[in-house]
Order: structure tokens, then C-alpha cells, then sequence
């Protein structure tokens, strides 16, 4: 089975709903400009309760102190970086790191990256988060690396996209929440 990250966790139910559902990670953003953004004293006290699953910090551009205070006060096991962070800021943190992609109409190399990469749709609008879709046959040659998938999926097509790609684990945002019609007003 293909590991599953859920990303935008924001409250103890939906939490624990991914949890009970079989995700293996959940996803904290910390980001002011996301609608998903948590703090890190509510992403600590939602860790917590938690203890099955790896708790990923998804930072945008953050500053040293803020990546450093979450990983110590959530725990967070691995950090995502969505924006426009060099290697050397990226590799100035010992814990796992993904680096996110965004794919527009073509993929350069990024095969000397020694972090997880995570592709996701490209969007002038957004970090991430959009619910839309790109190419994945643009991942062809990547087909035997270990990357995350993201980037629109939903119950109507990850089935295909998996099928297509191959991932090693798949990242769902938006795409979870249309699935699940008693999420808390806090969530949507």
C-alpha cells in the first residue's frame, strides 16, 4: 500500500479521522498566507494526541527561528519546504526534508537533490493546495525515484495517478476534504 500524507491539519477531529482512515503522516502548514495555516502551539497539543502517525511541518520561505521552534515544540519529524528555499538553508536542518516542485508544462533535473521531492501543481495564485491536477506523464523518467506525488488528487482519480507514476507515497490536500461531508467549520 502506498504511504498517504494528509496535508492542512488544523484540529484534533480531522486528526484523528485521517488517523483512523490508514495515513501514515499528516501535514502541518505554517504559512500565514494558507487558509490551513495552524500555529505551533495548536499543531503541538494536536501532536500529542497523535502519537501513530509522522507529523510533517510545511514551511513557504520561513525564517530559521520559526522551522527551528516547530521542530522542537510540535515535534515534527519531517519538513517540507514549499517555497523558494536554496539547498544550503534546506540542508541546515538534521531532519528529513521534501522539497516541493511545482509543475507547470516540464520538469527540469533534479536528480542531484538528495531530499525527497514532492511534485505538485504549479500555480501563480497559491503555495499549494489548489485541487487542481497537472500532467503526470511528465514524471515518466522519474518513474524510478522515490518521490511524493501531490497536486489534485481525489477519490475520481488517484487511482489512475498512481497507475501512472508510481509514487512512493502521495500528499492530499483539498482532495480529502470533498470526500468528507462532516468536516468541522473550522476545516473547509
Amino acid at each position: 500500500m502506498i504511504p498517504v500524507k494528509i496535508c492542512g491539519i488544523t484540529n484534533l477531529e480531522d486528526a484523528m479521522y485521517v488517523s483512523r482512515a490508514g495515513a501514515k503522516a499528516i501535514g502541518f502548514i505554517f504559512y500565514n498566507k494558507s487558509p490551513r495555516c495552524i500555529t505551533i502551539d495548536k499543531a503541538s497539543k494536536i501532536s500529542k494526541e497523535i502519537n501513530n502517525m509522522i507529523k510533517i511541518g510545511v514551511f513557504v520561505n520561513p525564517h530559521l527561528d520559526l522551522v527551528n521552534e516547530a521542530i522542537k515544540k510540535v515535534p515534527i519529524d519531517i519538513i517540507q519546504f514549499h517555497g523558494n528555499e536554496n539547498d544550503a538553508f534546506i540542508n541546515s536542518f538534521n531532519i528529513p526534508k521534501i522539497k516541493v516542485i511545482k509543475v507547470k508544462d516540464n520538469i527540469e533535473d533534479f536528480f542531484e537533490f538528495n531530499n525527497t521531492l514532492l511534485f505538485d501543481t504549479y500555480s501563480n495564485t497559491s503555495e499549494g493546495g489548489t485541487g487542481r491536477a497537472f500532467n503526470w506523464n511528465l514524471l515518466n523518467h522519474y518513474k524510478k525515484q522515490n518521490f511524493i506525488l501531490s497536486g489534485g488528487l481525489n477519490n475520481g482519480n488517484i487511482l489512475k495517478a498512481i497507475s501512472t507514476v508510481n509514487p512512493g507515497a502521495i500528499d492530499i490536500c483539498s482532495g480529502w476534504r470533498k470526500a468528507r461531508p462532516q468536516m468541522s467549520p473550522k476545516s473547509k
